[in-house]
């Protein structure tokens, strides 16, 4: 079955004001409001842009996740949020529980495999176990790693970090059936089943600067599959590709992943670099060209825009004001976001989030692995 690519301009969803496109006043009279009623309605949208990034911070504590405890851990009464987005929030959690429950499963038996054969629970053995499962898929004659993997679940996600590169070279080639360094369902043939589990593999020791950007990069793909809407009843292909999204969702995706991890604007150069060649292949010269204008525009606007989002928290903002607004629309949102924290004293600048250190970005670069999307 051949992909639908067609565009996805009027896709409904969490526009820059904060409404559904359709239901929206504002994007449909945009050309009509001056620029200081287009200012009002973005720091109205920043609201629920805010809370938006909360409930992503939120989503990291491994606890039962609900939108009453969202709100009370965050101080915020109910009415402070649209209706429309409290439903949303709340898909979003209920998604998120499902998947996490699920892989507290997956936990207590790999716990209960690597106890019986290490005689505890080192995340370096449970490590060992999944390595072994994925290169050999044979339990009875494991194949264990040269150097340590640290294997830690993360609510919904295993993460799995790699101090030796000969390692996550070899499982790269193993059987997993998903692509690797990102978030995928990966099968582990175990004594007597099988499981599914959602594995993030980084290739790079645990505690250091490249390993949280590529944590970071990769979280937000599974974010953005959580929050982005598609349309009911989509078929996959046999690699897992959503066979109703189109070209330009996937390179959106990539675009939140990049800003969120802190990435410089040259750096989303990458995104039209031979690594990224699946996103253009098979597409009409003049479809390709649109999505490759699109891409120098969105570069163009980040060269202003990392002046006025220097912060891991600022960015965070930039990737929920983008979250539903379509690929070709995004240069015109940035736009509209750069001169909106020019005119008003750059508040995107001082965001805090309760808990996080306003961390400043370092050069905004960390390269991109080879396997990297």
């Amino acid at each position: 079955m051949e992909p639908n690519f067609q565009s996805n301009l009027d896709t409904a969803g969490f526009c820059e004001h904060g409404y559904a496109h359709t239901e929206c006043r504002f994007c449909r009279n945009t050309s009509e409001r001056s620029q200081e009623q287009r200012f009002d309605d973005v720091e109205r949208a920043r609201v629920g842009v805010e809370q938006a990034v909360l409930l992503d911070v939120y989503l990291e504590n491994d606890v039962p996740h609900s939108l009453e405890d969202f709100l009370l851990t965050y101080s915020i009464a109910k009415e402070e949020i649209t209706a429309g987005l409290q439903q949303r929030f709340i898909d979003v959690i209920q998604r998120w529980n499902t998947i996490a429950d699920t892989h507290a499963k997956i936990e207590a038996e790999l716990d209960r495999l690597t106890f019986s054969r290490f005689g505890d629970h080192w995340s370096t053995n449970v490590g060992k176990i999944i390595f072994s499962s994925i290169v050999s898929n044979d339990f009875s004659n494991p194949q264990y790693p040269k150097g340590n993997i640290e294997a830690v679940r993360r609510g919904p996600l295993y993460v799995m970090f790699f101090d030796n590169p000969e390692d996550y070279a070899r499982i790269h080639k193993g059987n997993s059936g998903g692509t690797y360094h990102r978030a995928e369902s990966t099968s582990l043939e175990l004594p007597n089943f099988s499981l599914n589990v959602n594995i993030l593999m980084v290739n790079g020791e645990r505690h250091n600067d490249y390993s949280y950007g590529t944590v970071s990069h990769e979280r937000q793909h599974f974010i953005n599959d959580i929050w982005m809407r598609k349309t009911p009843g989509t078929k996959f292909d046999q690699n897992g590709m959503n066979l109703l999204s189109t070209r330009e969702d996937w390179i959106k995706d990539e675009v939140l992943a990049y800003l969120k991890e802190g990435s410089d604007s040259e750096t989303f150069r990458v995104l039209r670099g031979e690594l990224y060649g699946h996103l253009f292949s098979g597409l009409k010269d003049s479809d390709a060209k649109k999505m490759d204008d699109t891409l120098e525009e969105i570069i163009d606007a980040m060269k202003t825009l990392e002046a006025y989002f220097p912060t891991k928290n600022s960015r965070a903002l930039l990737v929920y004001h983008l979250i539903d607004t379509p690929y070709q629309r995004i240069p015109e949102v940035l736009r509209l976001l750069c001169d909106f924290e020019e005119h008003r004293g750059n508040p995107a600048s001082t965001f805090e989030i309760p808990g996080k250190n306003s961390e400043f970005l370092n050069d905004g670069i960390i390269p991109p692995d080879d396997d990297d999307y």
